[in-house]
């Protein structure tokens, strides 16, 4: 991740070389998605894999490395939180999703000890 001074603090993604040099790739980050660690490579190597919450709801993205825009890789319809990796083989997306409830009881003229 690249913080820019010059753009009020946008983040970007910027792919370079290991062994260093120029960058290969610069690519804005969404301003919904969910920051490390749940960035992931693709199996293939030519995306970035992260989680995005659009209205709430988190699903899967793809960014494919050529250029363009990002793909949808998950469809939920419901809130709640995401997490998620490739298989070993890079053939399957293992994720988990939770989501957390509650109640709200309110209790009036509560008093200890009375029954």
């Amino acid at each position: 991740f690249h913080r820019n001074a010059s753009a009020s603090g946008v983040y970007s993604v910027v792919v370079t070389p290991f062994d260093g040099g120029p960058p290969e790739r610069t690519f804005d980050v969404p301003p919904d998605a969910v920051p490390l660690p749940f960035v992931r490579w693709s199996p293939d190597g030519q995306s970035l894999t992260y989680t995005a919450h659009r209205d709430g709801i988190p699903n899967i993205w793809a960014q494919p490395l050529a250029g363009g825009a990002a793909k949808q890789l998950t469809d939920f319809k419901s809130e709640g939180r995401l997490r998620f990796d490739w298989s070993r083989d890079g053939n399957q997306l293992v994720l988990s999703r939770h989501v957390w409830t509650s109640d709200l009881v309110l209790l009036r003229n509560f008093r200890p000890g009375k029954t």
